[in-house]
């Protein structure tokens, strides 16, 4: 989920096919700030194995989305998009931007000065690529570090930028790293943000004006349903919310970007076990009394 300069939530879906067989659907959808109107921008055959995982916006409103064929690790040969960054078309259709070497794993995507950034929850560490007319086919990563390691259930998750500095989600690890970026664009040295047992399972990450980072966790044996953090300047950790019913597998955070939304921190519900429970996506607005820190 993200939000454009209208203040619209541009949403992506992935619906599950019925069957193993059955192929999957990737969908974006235009949602109104007050959640009363919705309405289907694109669709499009991911296959059985295929998923949306995260979606960006450039200065212009242009609609990306990271998607990613786990056909690999099921077993099956790759029929889908594969491990790659779609830009959507005016007219419904998708056009691939990037394509990230087999084994990859686009998790989450973010621009900063006009470039893409995109994390690897499979390799780990951060690829970066700019974005034209052209496919760029990254050979090595942006970041490789010890903080963002491979080989893990779920590596690095949500990114986002505050200044000139990265701040990436690691899943499985429970802890947020931060990276410099240089003035020549190299990434500096990274370090702990902050880490608890607490943000494991961190996804989604969006920061205030105040310079606080707001952090959705999925779930986990702690958090059942999810949980909602934040997380001060100097890495101070508060807890909003855990395991409450109206969390339910939260993926995404974003803040509204019009006078009247400004301060209401939208919160994406992905309802990751709906095929168990026969329960659907949803999208919460909060209250925080805070703007968003702009994007750059």
């Amino acid at each position: 989920m993200a939000v454009d300069s209208a203040g619209d939530l541009i949403v992506g879906l992935t619906v599950w096919g019925a069957t193993p067989a059955d192929s999957n659907y990737g969908e974006i959808w235009r949602v109104s700030p007050d959640g009363t109107s919705v309405t289907e921008l694109a669709h499009l055959n991911l296959t059985p194995y295929g998923a949306f995982m995260s979606i960006a916006l450039d200065g212009s409103d242009r609609v990306y989305v990271a998607v990613d064929d786990f056909a690999t690790a099921s077993g099956a040969p790759g029929q889908g998009p594969g491990a790659d960054v779609l830009r959507l078309n005016a007219d419904g259709s998708f056009s691939p931007v990037a394509q990230l070497p087999d084994g990859s794993w686009p998790n989450g995507i973010a621009f900063h000065k006009g470039l893409l950034y995109i994390s690897d929850a499979a390799q780990g560490g951060i690829w970066r690529v700019t974005v034209g007319d052209a496919v760029a086919r990254p050979s090595s990563q942006w970041l490789q570090s010890g903080l963002l390691p491979a080989g893990r259930k779920i590596g690095v998750t949500g990114i986002a930028f505050k200044g000139d500095t990265l701040y990436a989600a690691d899943w499985d690890a429970g802890r947020i790293v931060r990276v410099p970026v240089k003035r020549d664009g190299t990434a500096g040295t990274p370090t702990v943000f902050c880490h608890s047992a607490d943000l494991k399972t961190a996804d989604g990450i969006a920061f205030d004006r105040l310079g606080r980072l707001w952090v959705a966790v999925n779930g986990s044996a702690r958090t059942p349903s999810g949980g909602l953090y934040r997380v001060s300047a100097t890495g101070a950790i508060t807890e909003l919310a855990r395991d409450p019913g109206w969390l339910n597998y939260p993926t995404q955070l974003a803040f509204g970007r019009t006078a009247s939304t400004a301060t209401t921190l939208f919160l994406l519900n992905g309802a990751y076990y709906g095929f168990m429970d026969g329960s659907s996506p949803s999208i919460l607005a909060l209250q925080v009394g805070v703007p968003g820190l702009p994007l750059r």
